[in-house]
């Protein structure tokens, strides 16, 4: 028997053991609603269903609510007509309904956005309203309401935020605008919101858009008790509408506020701040528009139905730190599985071909309102609210796309199926659209049917996933496809896994293990590759489900190294600011710097080279007098701190620049690193180490503690971290300088990197590195390659989250397993490990990947070192040593 027949043979045994314990009905929420609630009638869809040979049967408001009657046992699939209402006390059932098996398909609507909840003796809508549902108090429109005091606030001395009114672009009358220079710390303007409502004015209402530097606005509202409470709204550069519910602001810097029961009251309000710091949107000139603030009347009929989003919570405690109380999150899974990255008005539909569902040739006719979908396909930040995660806990396929001026605006359909977490086992469908009468065009009918028929007719993918190895002292990758079988008999299928080119005009590798005989309704297949079948920077995973009449589902992953180095060099141009920093923190920038220069010598962008010579001059500017470079933090109005170890670190891409820069500027480059390291000799200590520097923390001084000086002070004190951190430079300097000194110096710090035995990962891995590649010492690069051997290999072998640990510093790690397997042994473990980093840091599908930061369009902290970081890494792989060969240009 052929691998394929035996494969499908044993997927027939799984569809057979597994029909018989599912229901055959579909049911459809007879839903209670007006008719603007629905996106279809309940009855049109019953009879379309029947139409298709589905039983189908109804189920009423208070069925949902019945764990007896929404049961896998009863109920194969549920369809909700809605345009995102549901019942909030039915949610918890549903779930469980979901997680042993079940699933449902919503036809309209952000699934759950609009709770039901039963007050008064009948189901009431819960969710924040889009209109003023009752009177209206409005705080400034700025034509016949202006505040005779707009107060501004701010955290520095020189340039400020300063306003006036302007006409709206659209012609709709006056509105505030705020401009700001460039932002030094924070920038606030204030309303006074004494006497603007009682306890019934829940609401708060205004418009709002920001400029292409600005996307983020964070708001504060004041309590009589002075207790002080904050949100974080996303901004875009159009109009948007924003209503938001008062009791969700957060509380903030403020003892016994935010607690259990506790919120921001109503009737207690004294002012609201509308503004941003530098952490959120960074420095440079900003732009804010304002219009329409009021206060709206609204008394929810359940208040705990109503559900800040976390990515709001997230956004809000990013951006304000540790000083927020940030409730539990005790939203149901289900509310925090789906939510939205805006709405949308006009668009086309287009089929996207995922799963086979809807076809990349079907574009639906007509122009349509909606949502584009995000959907939690991750288990969450994997530290400090980062979009990083640890695990991908669901597959999530997109069924139709939105468009409008040729854009791709995302998902306005999708499947989701979770494997993994909360909601494992769970299979459902939402189409996010306003319409309210769905099925009246025949291709979103015929699509609604498609995904039925996915959910009900036919075997899914439901995880494709990669783990990699050594067995027998060769490197691997092991994929596995775990399928689940339809819940109806239809036959035998065939699965078949490979790994192939990018173009997928090569197979590389195909196949796959016998699945057993499964308990339930899934089984597992696996195909084995070794690591010398296939290039790790650049191939597909895909997996094909195929049955009688062609392919029925298909899983794609993609590692491709070279789109996503270039993706992210282009990412590092357009957020470079006008005076050269990238992130704003010099020692993640100068990393970004160098893998521009390494992606300009790949490709011949100029644009590459050009922006890392921006920052590099930048550096020159901005060098203090005693030759310390500046870190880009640290900076207060009593004095700053300033790090050798952050110093040594920009000296690294100092070093790299002097190649590139015009030669009439390559004298100016050479001093600025001399400057800088007679800087870090100056906090040389008898014993041979290197004090920290400039510092505010007594921590870093003999003296020890926790407590802060008002004013810099020396540092008397040394931490691995500023050998670890300089020794690369160092390492470098005297092939740029020829001195002898230079290289004693570097060899002094090489022994005492390996004397105090540091281990060679994240920022040390590269400082091991450098010093390898650079030192002509044999038996210091002896001991440097064997402290690689036994720090960095181990650390890297463990699938825990490596390439992006320490902050996002660990991105450069994956370089140093680059430098060790093609320069010093051609090891399997690095092999693994480097195939390992390379799929979660690229691949289109890792719920880590740089891909994934970079469409968050705002990076925080950690995001910036994770993309500058990795980008060494990247370049390492694609090029060895492209980031080191040539430092003296010669």
């Amino acid at each position: 028997m052929s691998f394929p027949k035996v494969i499908a043979a044993a997927l027939a045994v799984a569809v057979a053991s597994a029909a018989p314990g599912w229901a055959q009905e579909i049911a459809v929420w007879d839903a209670p609603l007006a008719p603007d609630m629905l996106a279809a009638q309940p009855a049109e869809v019953a009879r379309l269903l029947s139409e298709q040979g589905y039983q189908v049967k109804s189920l009423s408001t208070d069925d949902l609510l019945d764990s007896a009657q929404l049961t896998p046992d009863a109920v194969s699939l549920l369809v909700i007509p809605t345009v995102g209402v549901y019942p909030s006390q039915g949610v918890a059932t549903l779930e469980e309904y979901l997680k042993s098996g079940g699933a449902f398909v919503s036809l309209g609507g952000i699934p759950f956005d609009r709770p039901l909840a039963r007050s008064e003796g009948r189901w009431q809508l819960a969710s924040i309203p889009e209109t003023a549902p009752g009177k209206v108090k409005v705080i400034a429109n700025f034509e016949d309401v202006v505040p005779k005091l707009i107060r501004l606030s701010g955290g520095a001395m020189g340039e400020r935020m300063w306003w006036e009114t302007v006409a709206d672009e659209a012609g709709e009358g006056k509105c505030l605008q705020l401009r700001l220079d460039d932002l030094a710390q924070y920038e606030y303007v204030g309303f006074d919101m004494k006497a603007t409502g009682d306890a019934t004015y829940t609401m708060l209402h205004f418009r709002a858009r920001g400029d292409d530097n600005t996307p983020l606005l964070g708001l504060e509202m004041n309590e009589a008790d002075g207790s002080r409470w904050k949100m974080v709204l996303p901004l875009s550069t159009k109009w948007r509408d924003y209503n938001v519910f008062i009791p969700q602001f957060l509380s903030y810097a403020t003892e016994d506020r935010g607690g259990p029961g506790d919120y921001l009251h109503p009737e207690r309000l004294t002012n609201l701040l509308l503004g941003f710091t530098r952490g959120m949107v960074g420095g440079g000139p900003h732009m804010l528009y304002l219009d329409d603030i009021e206060r709206w009347q609204f008394v929810p009929p359940d208040r705990d139905a109503l559900v800040l989003p976390r990515s709001i919570v997230n956004a809000t405690t990013a951006a304000y730190g540790k000083l927020v109380r940030a409730p539990e999150d005790q939203a149901p899974a289900l509310l925090r599985l789906f939510e939205t990255t805006g709405r949308f008005e006009g668009a086309s539909l287009r089929g996207t071909g995922e799963g086979g569902i809807c076809p990349l040739e079907v574009s639906v006719p007509g122009a349509y309102d909606g949502w584009v979908l995000r959907v939690a396909e991750d288990d969450g930040p994997a530290y400090r609210n980062v979009v990083m995660s640890k695990n991908r806990i669901a597959r999530v396929a997109p069924v139709l796309e939105a468009r409008k001026d040729d854009r791709d605006l995302g998902a306005a359909a999708a499947v989701v199926i979770a494997h993994d977490g909360e909601l494992a086992g769970a299979s459902c469908a939402s189409f996010a659209l306003a319409n309210t009468n769905l099925l009246a065009e025949p291709a979103l009918k015929d699509t609604v049917l498609r995904t039925v028929d996915y959910l009900m007719r036919r075997p899914r993918i439901i995880k494709l996933s990669p783990t990699f190895g050594v067995v027998e002292g060769k490197a691997e990758m092991t994929l596995t496809a775990t399928i689940a079988a339809p819940k109806l008999d239809v036959g035998a299928v065939e699965i078949e896994l490979r790994v192939e080119s990018l173009d997928g005009a090569t197979t590389l590798a195909r196949g796959g293990s016998e699945a057993p005989q499964p308990a339930g309704p899934t089984t597992e297949t696996t195909l084995v590759v070794a690591a010398d079948k296939f290039d790790p920077a650049h191939y597909r995973a895909v997996a094909e489900v195929s049955g009688a009449e062609g392919a029925v589902d298909r899983e794609v992953l993609t590692v491709d190294t070279t789109a996503v180095m270039t993706r992210l060099c282009d990412f590092f141009v357009a957020a470079q600011q006008e005076d050269g920093s990238i992130s704003g923190a010099g020692c993640v920038d100068q990393r970004a710097a160098r893998g521009l220069l390494a992606m300009f010598e790949m490709t011949g962008n100029e644009a590459y080279r050009d922006a890392a010579i921006r920052w590099g001059d930048m550096e020159i500017r901005e060098q203090r007098e005693d030759g310390g470079y500046r870190m880009g933090y640290g900076i207060t109005e009593a004095g700053e701190a300033c790090y050798v170890a952050d110093g040594g670190e920009i000296a690294i891409g100092m070093e790299r620049l002097i190649k590139y820069v015009p030669a009439d500027r390559r004298q100016a480059y050479l001093d600025s690193l001399r400057r800088y390291f007679e800087y870090r000799e100056d906090f040389r200590l008898q014993d041979g180490s290197i004090a920290v520097g400039w510092v505010f923390s007594k921590r870093y001084t003999q003296e020890g503690g926790d407590e802060r000086s008002e004013t810099p002070i020396r540092s008397d004190k040394s931490f691995g971290f500023v050998v670890g951190c300089t020794l690369a430079a160092g390492a470098g300097l005297p092939h740029i300088t020829g001195r002898a000194q230079d290289r004693e110096m570097a060899m002094r710090d090489a022994q005492w990197f390996l004397d105090n035995k540091l281990k060679a990962t994240s920022v040390f891995g590269e400082a091991a590195q450098w010093a390898h590649y650079f030192l002509d010492d044999e038996a210091i690069r002896a001991a440097l390659a064997e402290r690689m051997k036994d720090t960095l290999l181990p650390s890297a072998a463990k699938p825990n989250g490596w390439w992006y640990a320490a902050g996002g510093r660990s991105g450069v790690t994956l370089g140093a397993l680059q430098y060790y397997h093609t320069q010093i042994e051609a090891s399997p473990e690095a092999r693994a490990a480097i195939m390992r980093g390379l799929y979660y840091t690229v691949a289109d599908k890792s719920p880590s990947g740089l891909l994934k930061v970079i469409a968050k369009g705002s990076p925080n902290a950690d995001e910036w070192k994770y993309l500058c970081y990795s980008s060494i890494s990247l370049a390492e792989v694609l090029q060895p040593l492209v980031t080191m060969q040539d430092i003296a240009g010669g």
